[in-house]
């Protein structure tokens, strides 16, 4: 595994730490808020805070990473490295 692979794997792993408990608090009271997209499919109050939150983690960590995020769409930036990103909360 190269350096750069491997900073990308200990961010990852610091993300899932960071995002774990509001993940897992949402599935233990199955309580959650959620409306429709112009798809008409379901987007949770959890998949857009969590969505965010990971954004916000790989703006600060790597600004010139491109993004590529189920609710919000797709982040253009300088560096040909992208993130794809999908909250995971179960809609």
């Amino acid at each position: 595994m190269t350096p750069v692979h491997k900073n990308y794997r200990q961010s990852c792993a610091a993300i899932i730490k960071k995002i774990e408990p509001l993940l897992k608090s949402s599935f233990e009271k199955h309580v959650t808020k959620s409306m429709f997209k112009s798809d008409a499919s379901y987007l949770s109050e959890v998949d857009e805070i969590i969505e965010n939150q990971i954004i916000t983690f790989i703006e600060k960590k790597y600004p010139e990473d491109s993004i590529q995020a189920e609710e919000s769409g797709t982040h253009h930036k300088k560096n040909a490295t992208t993130w794809h990103i999908d909250p995971l909360d179960g809609t």
